[in-house]
């Protein structure tokens, strides 16, 4: 399985491998997102809360043989990423929420 980095309606968004594993079979990759990105999503009050046990619960029931296909494996990680995914009102001002 690949390491991956998604970011949304973000901009500027940078990312490398730096070939480093740690005595794993990943790499690290770093992901650098500007700041000023923060500014046009603090003023909405509505945000996205992903729920990460229901994220991997998903994957777990689709879990498919491996495949060399990686549009399809990014549109099906993706899919599951939306399904446990929910948009929560916010009644005061907040940058980040953190799942």
């Amino acid at each position: 399985m690949p390491d991956l980095t998604m970011t949304e309606n973000a901009l500027g968004v940078t990312w490398h491998n730096t070939v480093d594993d740690l005595g794993s079979d990943h790499r690290i990759l770093v992901t650098t997102i500007p700041r000023e990105n923060d500014a046009t999503q603090s003023s909405n009050k509505t945000k996205r809360l992903v729920d990460w046990d229901k994220f991997r619960e998903i994957r777990r029931q689709s879990a498919s043989p491996p495949t060399s296909n990686i549009k399809s494996w990014c549109e099906n990680v993706i899919s599951s990423a939306r399904q446990a995914t929910q948009e929560v009102q916010m009644d005061f001002p907040i940058d980040r929420l953190y799942s």
